[in-house]
């Protein structure tokens, strides 16, 4: 959730929500992937770049995401029918 685009919006119903997470899924590995070469790293693969995350984040280079998450959750810019109990303790809204 860190890496999908401003203004986040998730439709629950049927005909959007399977092309909408689709479409913001793409963005959000993008995101991700745009973040990574930034930061020096040229993953590409889920474990690796998973691995590379990880030790950004050990090193306080997402502290300004993680951050701007909980402004955007705050101002509700971001709408999400995730259950907060399925967020990782970091993003729970």
């Amino acid at each position: 959730m860190l890496f999908l685009p401003m203004g986040f919006e998730l439709d629950e119903a049927p005909p959007a929500f399977k092309s909408d997470t689709l479409s913001l899924g793409q963005k959000a590995e993008a995101n991700t992937l745009v973040f990574l070469k930034a930061n020096g790293s040229l993953a590409l693969a889920a474990g690796i770049a998973l691995k590379a995350l990880r030790k950004l984040h050990k090193d306080g280079k997402r502290d300004a995401q993680i951050t701007q998450f909980h402004e955007r959750a705050a101002n509700r810019t971001i709408v999400d029918p995730t259950p907060a109990s399925a967020l990782p303790a970091f993003i729970r809204l």
